[in-house]
């Protein structure tokens, strides 16, 4: 009799065990499909405002194809100053073109912008966010758009990205040999460590295999290799200028990330590192140091002669 209720109460304890294993893994792989989604799906919101919001007269909204078919749709402020020196500006994830602060500080510089709604993004065409892969196809096409443009000297102008439209446009000047300079802020090294930091601070597990997990669902949705955004490793063949820029008190996109971009990246090359600026808007951290940042590096490589 002891034997069986003693069986008998294995066999409901191992019952248990078993069923407690399957919901836990069930919960986790729900919530690494919900991070999943969020990541290629995030809440699209198109710019309520235009430039005439922040002062500006001449500008005009275009739009242009990525190389997939992908339509995009952007502002175009022409240059001001003699020779025409332009910049993409390129938002980071969930955001769009409306960066009225940058976009009326290099107005005011004198410098073209084309500030571009990335795919899936604002008032883009496309049905998923990938994490700044297929993003550099966007990016290369507005690079074309703004170096086709009468005003606009196509041996000046520079790249401009947040987060992960910094992520892009790193990963497209590799393949875009005019281009003049980089400027990057709060860009991450790689999504997977991204991730991984995520995880392990908002849940106390280990990164590995939820950050991959995570990564491999996203990728799916969005239909690109997200492994392969890698900041750090592209930067090897990437030879232009370069200004980092990211927040000390970055909780998205740690430091530790701007650190390893600074590392890898090729002369000329600055890092500027913002004490208790959290993740972007470092122009409304520091107002100041920004425009002296930004300013200087600029005049050396944009307007100076070749």
């Amino acid at each position: 009799m002891r034997s069986s209720v003693f069986r008998r109460g294995l066999r409901l304890g191992a019952f248990a065990i078993v069923t407690l294993t399957l919901a836990v893994s069930a919960t986790l792989v729900f919530l690494c499909y919900s991070q999943a989604q969020i990541f290629a799906h995030p809440p699209r919101a198109a710019a309520t405002v235009t430039p005439a919001a922040a002062g500006i007269d001449l500008w005009r909204d275009v739009n242009f194809a990525a190389a997939d078919g992908v339509e995009l749709r952007a502002w175009y402020l022409p240059p001001s100053m003699s020779p025409g020196a332009a910049l993409v500006y390129v938002h980071g994830h969930g955001g769009n073109r409306a960066a009225l602060a940058e976009m009326r500080f290099f107005a005011d510089q004198g410098y073209g912008l084309l500030m571009l709604d990335l795919r899936n993004s604002g008032s883009s065409g496309g049905a998923a966010t990938s994490l700044g892969y297929w993003e550099a196809l966007d990016v290369e096409a507005a690079f074309a758009f703004l170096a086709a443009q009468p005003e606009v000297d196509a041996e000046r102008i520079a790249l401009y990205g947040v987060s992960m439209g910094g992520a892009a446009v790193i990963r497209a000047a590799a393949d875009l040999p005019n281009v003049r300079a980089l400027i990057v802020e709060a860009t991450y090294v790689n999504m997977l460590d991204v991730v991984g930091d995520g995880v392990q601070r908002r849940t106390g597990l280990p990164p590995w295999p939820f950050a991959n997990i995570i990564l491999w669902l996203a990728g799916r949705e969005s239909g690109a290799d997200l492994f392969a955004v890698d900041s750090e490793a592209a930067l090897a063949s990437i030879t232009v200028p370069i200004l980092i820029m990211h927040g000390t008190n970055d909780e998205t996109v740690s430091v530790a990330h701007a650190e390893r971009l600074y590392a890898a990246a090729n002369e000329p090359k600055q890092l500027w590192l913002l004490e208790v600026a959290g993740h972007g808007g470092l122009i409304f951290s520091d107002p100041a140091g920004y425009a002296a940042r930004v300013t200087a590096f600029l005049d050396a490589y944009l307007r100076a002669v070749p």
